[in-house]
Parts: structure tokens; sequence; C-alpha cells
């Protein structure tokens, strides 16, 4: 893109009220797990890759881009994986999310000095107690976090998903919410189990209007005795497309042509 154009497309941004930034600073991603030094000391050796990101975000300082690691931080909002964007500086205030480097260990947690002088490490875990920095550690400032980049790869694990849907379970549980009601359950009785092995052959791979209208003549030949909610369906046949497209097709009165093909199809 030309100087030109940038600043064509910059207007253009501005008029619509967004605060473009350009990425036009190079900022080098160390290896978190040798981190012994400044990036000053460690040199190139220990580069991983670089980040373009906004001077905005740098500017005027010494910055660098280490992965956290761990769970201690988050809720910081500081996950496994994350980037964090470290202002490299050799004190902290209070509260800082601070780098730092106690008995040859790379740690980052919050800094903070109580009222004897004391100074603490501090997670934003409740899993993890705080950390008393003993008059013979050896501690030493690396830097504090400006911002974190967010890993939107990152996974959940199996224990996570499975501990989440077991809360909302007991949540459903305790306000007497009953589950979400299943598609065939919307069936009449005559032939169900038959009619059911229909549909799923005709609804495979269907989306939009025609999984609308399959849906609209199984109500119209008797096989449902309501029209199923759009999540039922989806459990029950897969992916049918937008929510809004699908409620829109099923309202909407088919041709006589139309009503003829799909009977034809849901009764061969």
């Amino acid at each position: 893109m030309t100087e030109e154009e940038q600043k064509e497309l910059q207007a253009v941004m501005k008029a619509q009220g967004l605060k473009p930034m350009w990425c036009d600073v190079s900022v080098p991603v160390y290896l978190s797990t040798v981190m012994c030094g400044t990036p000053t000391e460690m040199g190139d050796d220990f580069i991983e890759d670089y980040r373009l990101l906004p001077h905005e975000l740098v500017q005027r300082i010494e910055a660098y881009i280490i992965r956290a690691q761990g769970d201690s931080m988050i809720d910081m909002g500081i996950n496994d994986g994350d980037e964090l964007l470290i202002e490299s500086r050799e004190t902290v205030e209070d509260g800082d999310a601070a780098l730092v480097l106690i008995d040859g260990a790379l740690v980052l947690k919050l800094f903070f000095r109580d009222e004897d002088g004391v100074v603490w490490l501090v997670p934003q875990n409740s899993d993890y107690d705080a950390f008393q920095v003993d008059d013979g550690s050896d501690l030493r400032v690396l830097g504090r976090v400006r911002e974190v980049i967010k890993n939107v790869n990152r996974r959940p694990s199996f224990a996570q998903m499975q501990a989440a849907v077991r809360r909302a379970k007991e949540r459903q549980k305790a306000l007497g919410r009953p589950r979400r009601q299943p598609f065939v359950d919307s069936m009449a009785e005559e032939d169900c189990e038959q009619r059911l092995l229909c549909l799923q052959r005709c609804m495979a791979g269907q989306k939009g209007k025609r999984a609308a209208f399959i849906i609209q003549t199984a109500w119209q030949l008797g096989w449902l005795t309501e029209i199923p909610s759009f999540e039922s369906i989806c459990d029950a046949f897969g992916d049918i497309g937008a929510r809004s497209n699908f409620k829109k097709y099923l309202t909407l009165k088919m041709t006589p042509e139309e009503q003829t093909m799909f009977r034809e199809l849901l009764l061969e």
C-alpha cells in the first residue's frame, strides 16, 4: 500500500468515527522459558519471532514480548499462551503486573509492598497464595505488562468444558428450568421412529429454505404436533443455516409446485 493510499484509507476510517493505528513498529518476541535478563543483555539469540505493533503502544519505551505460562493470572485476563507486551524497566509501582526474576526463576505477578515494607508477589487466581519475598532472595525487576495480546486459538481443556456444563446443569436444576425439548418430543406418536429416519435422510445437508420447507411439510402431513424450536432442529439434524433465514422461510407459504415436491420427497 502506497503512502497516498494509506492516507486515503485513514481519512475514510476517521470519517466513520474510527481511530486507525498502523502496525509499523517491529517488537521482538522472546522465549520466556529462557528469559534471564533484559533484551539488551540477551541479544538476538533468544528472539523467537517479531510482531508488528502500532507505534502508539510502544512509543518512547523499550518493549518486548513474552508468552504467558500457567494460570496464576487468569482473574486479570492473562491466560496461558497469551502474548504480553512488556515495558522494560528496573522499578515498578504497587499494583503493577511485574515481570521479575527471583532466585533465577521468571515470574509474572502483581507487585505489592505492605505497610512494613515487605515485598509480595500476588497472583490473580484464588487457587494460589501470595508469595513473600524474603530479605535473602535475589529479586530483580525486568519490566511491567503494558498490553495483553490474546491467543484466540487457545482451546479450553475437556475438563474445563465438562466443568462448565456441569455448573450450568446445576443452575438449571436449582432454578427448576427444564432442559431443551428434544425434536422427537414434537413428533406424533404414529410411526414416529420410521418418520424420524425419513426426516434425517431428507434433512441431510439441507439448509435455509429447503430445510424449513421440509419441516413445514412434515407438520402439514401430521408428522409433527408442533413446529419444533430452531435449537431442537439443529440438535437433531445439524447445521441448517442462520436462525433468522430459517425462521423467515418457515413462515413462508410454499407454491403448489414446492408443496408437491416436498411431499413426494418425504413420502417416497
